[in-house]
């Protein structure tokens, strides 16, 4: 295990056993498959790319003994060169392996399988191929009331389930939110990508700031939060749908060491939040408001 290669297998070794000890042996043992068995006894992998990561490719399959296309993302060890990002990743996949086979909801991406080589893992997705609701909206310029209405119920549904669950996301953001399909825009909205996600506990705050600087409530920022800050990401995520444009907007530092991250982080402290387009905002509900 001293060598590159015996350090890669051990840290795959230890997303299954990580993701096990979280949720429990008899969990795992349906859906998280070692060798000798393998990805090809149950699924045929296509050819055709649906994206590309820093851990690797997702590509369509086929189960075979239902017809079912899936999502199937590899994870191959051969591209981390140091043993800190391996564990890292490791880590990363552990937890959202030990969430997604713990949780079952419509408003949920489902975790079908997992197959663990010595050299990749191997994970398979249900299959979502509308897009997400960055996508949707960046499309459209913004969502009508209604339609941002039903995206809203969607979003709340899962959230409110991982609560219930002491399950806190700490990521929403539209590009996390994607539709079923299989049209663009089509279907219901599922929640994805649940490596900053943690259990919570209600007598602990959390520390560490997690999840993407715009969508980042106050609290997150004071290094003092709990699930509560999951819902200030949404109704950052209800305004850029309405609008068009997020409540609070990244800019573009103005010199060399100009602290443009300081600037936003102080408007999400105040709430001093921006509407560019009146034109958008007049005509919404009181209850949109």
């Amino acid at each position: 295990c001293c060598s590159s290669g015996g350090i890669r297998r051990y840290y795959l070794y230890m997303v299954g056993e990580m993701a096990a000890e979280r949720c429990g042996s008899q969990v795992i043992a349906g859906r998280y498959h070692r060798m000798p068995a393998s990805i090809g006894e149950c699924y045929t992998l296509s050819r055709e790319v649906l994206g590309r990561g820093v851990s690797g490719a997702v590509v369509v399959g086929v189960r075979a003994c239902t017809g079912e296309r899936v999502a199937v993302k590899t994870l191959g060890l051969h591209q981390f060169v140091s043993e800190a990002a391996l564990n890292k990743e490791a880590k990363h996949l552990s937890r959202e392996i030990e969430i997604l086979m713990t949780v079952d909801h419509p408003h949920v991406v489902r975790l079908h399988d997992v197959f663990e080589t010595p050299t990749k893992l191997h994970v398979v997705m249900e299959l979502l191929q509308g897009g997400s609701l960055q996508q949707r909206a960046e499309r459209l310029g913004h969502l009508d009331e209604g339609d941002a209405a039903v995206a809203t119920q969607h979003m709340m549904l899962a959230v409110s389930y991982l609560h219930e669950l002491f399950l806190v996301h700490r990521d929403l953001k539209p590009e996390n939110f994607v539709h079923v399909g299989p049209a663009p825009g089509e279907g219901a909205l599922k929640l994805i990508d649940f490596g900053l996600s943690k259990h919570w506990r209600p007598d602990k705050v959390m520390t560490r700031a997690s999840g993407t600087l715009p969508f980042q409530a106050p609290e997150v920022l004071d290094h003092a939060y709990d699930h509560q800050c999951d819902w200030w990401s949404l109704g950052v995520i209800v305004f850029f749908l309405l609008l068009g444009h997020l409540p609070f907007v990244p800019e573009a530092p103005l010199y060399a060491g100009d602290d443009a991250d300081g600037r936003l982080r102080g408007r999400i402290r105040r709430g001093a939040y921006q509407i560019r387009w009146r034109a958008r905002w007049d005509p919404l509900s009181a209850e949109a408001r």
